[in-house]
């Protein structure tokens, strides 16, 4: 990913804030249109990295991926998912 595009890779290692704005005194996330060209890149980003790593789960596990809201939380989850089980393969 990170040869693709690296601003994939900041948003799983880094994560995606999405910009937000006030109105009324309430923070709202701000809206794809009124975003920033840069914000919009970043937006791309993260919507890329997620589609990604999705793409490169195997067909079995990919119904988990709709439970995270971002790369960078669908990431540390299969971290944990695979780390953990690696090492109990390596222990045995």
């Amino acid at each position: 990913m990170k040869s693709e595009d690296s601003r994939m890779w900041s948003c799983i290692m880094d994560g995606y804030i999405s910009p937000t704005h006030e109105v009324i005194g309430r923070i709202r996330v701000t809206e794809y249109k009124m975003k920033k060209e840069s914000d919009k890149r970043m937006y791309d980003a993260e919507k890329k990295a997620l589609a990604a790593i999705e793409k490169s789960l195997p067909f079995e596990i990919r119904n988990i991926c709709h439970r995270y809201g971002s790369s960078r939380e669908l990431w540390e989850a299969l971290e944990k998912r695979y780390q953990s089980s690696s090492k109990k393969s390596t222990c045995n």
